[in-house]
């Protein structure tokens, strides 16, 4: 699951899925593996507001608000996070702990963090 469905975060899946079929998955099939949580959700065919690179992404599913309510319905056993939105993850993985750690893990990439750590920079 990826927690951001910007540029970033759809060249990420990208990248994932070109390797998934390279593997022997089918582009769809590998496509269906990737899930995505923008600002207003998860990314379903159901939503009005999506372009056409997050379309690629969606998926027929009810459509879950926010992150915390997609974590809890589809279990992800990975999440890569790519918000802009800084802390977003730790917000719901604080010390109440409502999210529990993926099986493979959780992967920050939090372009606000970079920024002020590495200044204009860059990694």
């Amino acid at each position: 699951m990826f927690l951001g469905a910007g540029e970033a975060g759809l060249g990420i899946g990208d990248l994932i899925v070109s390797g998934m079929v390279k593997e022997g998955l089918s582009l769809q099939e590998a496509r269906q593996r990737c899930w995505f949580v923008d600002s207003k959700g998860l990314v379903v065919k159901s939503r009005t507001d999506l372009t056409g690179h997050k379309l690629r992404y969606a998926h027929d599913h009810e459509f879950l608000p926010d992150f915390l309510a997609a974590v809890e319905a589809l279990k992800p056993t990975a999440i890569i996070g790519v918000s802009g939105d800084p802390g977003i993850y730790a917000a719901h993985s604080g010390s109440h702990g409502q999210i529990q750690r993926p099986a493979h893990g959780f992967f920050p990439v939090e372009p606000h963090l970079q920024y002020r750590v590495y200044g204009r920079r860059g990694l």
